[in-house]
């Protein structure tokens, strides 16, 4: 997983660290993009070609990705954020909340009760983890 430090929610996922820093630049265009589409104007960027990417921090996780497994801590997990923060990051949980909604609203129930193979959730149960997993990390970051 990559992370843009500079904006919270800019994140996107490669099989390799090598993939990782390889898919930056297209990931960051398309957050600053989605963030545009949004309502939030952000300065011109170059192209997603133009983007240079510096890795500043590296970490294996072992069961990164499974579902209750671990994650990662970076030197900036540690800075404290401040009511500007935190007022940025709700804002864009209700981006990708809404964002949510609109792409399931026309969704068979056949379709959000699939079972996949191997046991995983159906849409329907990954909708109501996420409702209940944004209600706790809210409840962490507001000290409620």
């Amino acid at each position: 997983m990559g992370h843009l430090l500079a904006e919270p929610g800019c994140i996107w996922l490669a099989p390799t660290p090598a993939e990782a820093v390889a898919r930056a630049p297209a990931a960051i265009a398309g957050f600053y993009g989605w963030l545009r589409q949004h309502g939030e104007p952000r300065m011109a960027l170059p192209d997603a070609e133009a983007i240079t990417v510096v890795v500043t921090e590296q970490q294996e996780v072992a069961q990164f990705g499974q579902s209750g497994g671990a994650v990662g801590l970076f030197a900036a997990d540690h800075i404290a954020v401040n009511a500007a923060d935190i007022v940025t990051a709700v804002r864009r949980l209700g981006y990708a909340r809404r964002d949510l909604l609109e792409a399931v609203a026309e969704l068979p129930a056949e379709a959000l009760d699939w079972a996949p193979p191997d046991g995983k959730r159906t849409i329907r149960r990954n909708l109501q983890h996420v409702r209940d997993a944004q209600g706790w990390y809210l409840t962490r970051v507001l000290g409620r």
